[in-house]
C-alpha cells in the first residue's frame, strides 16, 4: 500500500517536471515568435524590436504638443508610433506648426527618444 502511494507520487512529480520542461521548450522555440506576432496583430503586444532600430524612419502622431523652453535648441513633446508613446524632440520652427493628433515623420534615436523630422505624408502646413 505504501509502495503504491509512493509510486503514484513519483509519477505525479515526473509528470509535473515534464510539463515544466515542455513549457520552457515552447517558450524558447520559434513558436513563441509566432505567438508574439499574433499578439502584435491583435494589439496586445508592442512592436517587434526590428521596427524601432536607431536611425529607422517611421510615421506617428503627436500625443502631447511640443513646448520649446527658452535657450534650448529643440522643442520637446510626445509622439505615438508603432504601438508605443515616445519622448520626442523637434526643431522649434516645426514644433510650432504641430498640434495634438497631427501625423509626423520620425527617426528613432539611440535612447528611448525619437526626432520629428517633418509633417506626416499628405499633411499641409498649418497657417
Amino acid at each position: 500500500m505504501l509502495f503504491e502511494i509512493l509510486l503514484v507520487l513519483l509519477a505525479l512529480v515526473v509528470l509535473g517536471l515534464l510539463a515544466v520542461a515542455a513549457l520552457v521548450a515552447l517558450s524558447t522555440l520559434p513558436l513563441s515568435d509566432l505567438g508574439n506576432r499574433l499578439l502584435r496583430q491583435l494589439g496586445l503586444s508592442g512592436p517587434s524590436p526590428g521596427t524601432r532600430a536607431p536611425g529607422m524612419r517611421a510615421t506617428g502622431r503627436v500625443v502631447r504638443g511640443f513646448r520649446a523652453r527658452p535657450g534650448e535648441p529643440a522643442a520637446r513633446g510626445k509622439v505615438f508610433a508603432n504601438g508605443e508613446t515616445w519622448d520626442a524632440v523637434a526643431d522649434p520652427a516645426l514644433a510650432a506648426e504641430l498640434a495634438e493628433g497631427d501625423p509626423v515623420e520620425i527617426v528613432y534615436g539611440g535612447e528611448l527618444q525619437v526626432t520629428v523630422v517633418g509633417r506626416g505624408p499628405g499633411e499641409p502646413p498649418r497657417s
